[in-house]
C-alpha cells in the first residue's frame, strides 16, 4: 500500500474528529449494509447479524490478552513459563474452533468482501469505494495474530472507504489494540534494519 492512501485514511479520520493511529494491513474482510439506520439496531430484519455477532464474541472471549499482558510484566521464570504454555493451548483450540464455525457454516453469508488496508483504534480502512457514507454495517474479519480471532463488528460509514467501530466487546479491542502494537513494532523493526543495510552499503 502506498504511503498516499494511508495518509488518506488519517487525513479522513482527523477530518471526522478521530484521533488514532492507522497501521498498515493486508486483511480479508466481509460485511453487508444492515438495516438499522441507527448503532442501536432496531431493526428485526438484523436479528440474525446480532446473534452471530454475539456467537463469535462469546468464541472469542479468551484468556489470550490478558495473559499476554501478564507476562509482559511477570518476572518469574517459571510463572512466564506456565502462561505462554497457557496461551499456545488457547491459540490451538481457537484454531480449531475456527474451522468448525467454516465446516458447518455457522457464518452468515455476507453481501460483499474486500480487504483491509489500514486498521486504527476504532477504524476499519479499504481500499475500495465499497461504502455508503452515514449508512450502518456489520464486518467480519479475522486477525492473523495469536489466535487467528474471527471478529465481528457493527460500524457506520464515514466516508466511501472508512468504517468507524460502533460496536464491539472489549476483549475483541483489546485484540485489535495489541494487534496494531504489534505491527507498529514490526513496522519500526523492519525501517531498522532497512537503515542499517543501506548504511553497511554506504560503507562498501
Amino acid at each position: 500500500m502506498s504511503c498516499d492512501l494511508l495518509q488518506d485514511f488519517i487525513k479522513t479520520t482527523q477530518e471526522c474528529g478521530i484521533q488514532t493511529r492507522i497501521v498498515e494491513c493486508h486483511i480479508p474482510i466481509d460485511f453487508t449494509m444492515i438495516h438499522s439506520q441507527t448503532n442501536a439496531l432496531e431493526s428485526s430484519d438484523d436479528i440474525e447479524l446480532l446473534q452471530e455477532y454475539e456467537t463469535l464474541s462469546a468464541m472469542g472471549n479468551d484468556l489470550i490478552a490478558q495473559a499476554m499482558h501478564f507476562v509482559s510484566k511477570e518476572k518469574s521464570t517459571s510463572l512466564i513459563l506456565v502462561l505462554e504454555l497457557l496461551i499456545d493451548l488457547q491459540q490451538r483450540l481457537s484454531k480449531i474452533e475456527s474451522h468448525i464455525l467454516q465446516e458447518k457454516q455457522i457464518l452468515l453469508p455476507l453481501e460483499a468482501q474486500g480487504v483491509l488496508y489500514g486498521l486504527g483504534h476504532g477504524v476499519l480502512c479499504v481500499k475500495e469505494k465499497a461504502f455508503i457514507k452515514g449508512r450502518f454495517y456489520y464486518a467480519r474479519f479475522c486477525l492473523p495474530n495469536l489466535s487467528q480471532r474471527m471478529i465481528g463488528v457493527f460500524a457506520c460509514a464515514i466516508a466511501e472507504d472508512v468504517l468507524q467501530i460502533v460496536r464491539i466487546h472489549s476483549h475483541n479491542t483489546q485484540a485489535i489494540d495489541s494487534f496494531i502494537v504489534s505491527m507498529e513494532m514490526e513496522q519500526l523493526r523492519q525501517r531498522q534494519v532497512a537503515q542499517l543495510q543501506q548504511r553497511i552499503r554506504n560503507d562498501d
